[in-house]
């Protein structure tokens, strides 16, 4: 998303110093904002520009039975487990790229098993950032204007700045991977040949079981069809 009246070098440049607080904020943790600044290395305005934006994502709590004043407050991330399980998979990444040495056999790429588990990864957290954006059917009162534009960019801050990051780390894990083999003399366009020819292959397979689920689907009584 394009932010008016900013150029694309400082649109980056606030990209990466969102990065930077949504990184540090990702273990779940309550963070003063001179801690926050002071591992950041962002300056008291553009810090506090970015946790007001962040909103959506990062909830600020002050801390009412503290004695000083003003009373201290302290930054988290709303969603601490979403956000614990994506910092933990920058470990998972490594660890099954390190899998990623050589071609085993001709009908069988480990890249193969990175991308899918990347995928899986990918779709899980899609699927709670979507959860949280519509109401349990419970929530019965009316909602205001505030509360959906609040759900709305929330579901964008997470999407934007915790789900894609972390798919992007993955395929960057995997790039660094192969990089590497090629350095040692492995033939990577051969081990991509593989891979895409399995995925290829696996997809013909899913596609035609599709088919026939919905051929079998079209055959039953109107009755035994489940509806939503």
């Amino acid at each position: 998303m394009t932010t008016k009246g900013l150029g694309d070098t400082q649109i980056r440049s606030e990209k990466a110093a969102k990065q930077k607080i949504i990184t540090l904020l990702s273990d779940g943790q309550p963070h003063r904002f001179n801690e926050i600044q002071e591992k950041t290395k962002l300056s008291t305005a553009t810090l506090s520009k970015h946790l007001k934006e962040l909103k959506g994502i990062i909830e600020r709590k002050v801390d009412s039975e503290n004695q000083k004043y003003p009373p201290p407050v302290a930054y988290r991330i709303r969603n601490p487990e979403l956000a614990s399980s994506i910092e933990r998979e920058k470990e998972q990444a490594q660890k099954i790229a390190s899998c990623i040495s050589e071609i085993r056999h001709i009908n069988y790429s480990p890249i193969t098993d990175f991308l899918e588990t990347a995928q899986f990864n990918f779709n899980i957290h899609f699927l709670l950032n979507l959860r949280l954006f519509f109401w349990p059917k419970s929530e019965v009162n009316p909602r205001t204007d505030e509360e959906i534009t609040f759900r709305e960019n929330a579901y964008a801050q997470y999407l934007e700045s915790l789900i894609m990051p972390n798919f992007a780390n993955w395929l960057s894990v995997l790039k660094e991977k192969l990089e590497d083999l090629e350095k040692q003399g492995v033939n990577v366009s051969a081990l991509l040949s593989v891979a895409n020819k399995q995925i290829m292959k696996d997809a013909s397979r899913k596609q035609t079981k599709k088919e026939s689920y919905f051929e079998r689907l079209e055959k039953l009584p109107e009755k035994n069809k489940v509806s939503v």
